[in-house]
């Protein structure tokens, strides 16, 4: 699961109330993750909304599959800027767990970026950082990414 942050900005001189509804898409199209509902969200005022995306199974193909990341506004009456109602930002790639690498494959290579990282926080700034060996997303690098890696070792779709 992959939480899609969306800030929403009243530009307006009104209290606004409007929907905003949330996408992924890829190759094959745009999917709706969701739709929320903002109520008299004051002028010069911003709030976040929280999508939860259960994100598609393991990829059973290689490259693996990359999704672009939208959220649309609805336009309200008056409104003169519809242009900045939709923001398109960010991609998130799909990769089978224990593949630091992303080369479609879970070996030695994707050990050999967990093992210098093992048991130092994964946190930007310190030295060694790398979140492409935190497989369990707790923040740390330590014995929960190294059993993922183990129970997926020769294991991907090029695997």
């Amino acid at each position: 699961m992959v939480d899609i942050i969306v800030t929403i900005n009243n530009n307006g001189t009104y209290p606004e109330a409007f929907t905003v509804e949330a996408f992924y898409g890829d190759a094959g199209g745009n999917y709706t993750l969701g739709t929320q509902t903002v109520t008299d969200l004051s002028p010069g005022a911003n709030t976040t909304l929280i999508f939860i995306w259960d994100v598609p199974g393991i990829p059973k193909a290689y490259p693996y599959p990359v999704y672009t990341i939208s959220a649309e506004a609805s336009v309200v009456d008056g409104d003169v800027d519809t242009t900045d109602n939709i923001m398109v930002n960010g991609t998130v790639k799909v990769k089978w767990l224990g593949d630091a690498n992303g080369d479609g494959y879970i070996g030695l290579v994707d050990l050999m970026i967990l093992a210098p990282r093992y048991r130092l926080y994964n946190i930007p700034g310190v030295p060694y950082y790398d979140p492409r060996a935190d497989f369990s997303g707790d923040g740390t690098i330590g014995l929960p990414d190294l059993m993922i890696l183990a129970m997926n070792y020769k294991k991907g779709p090029l695997g």
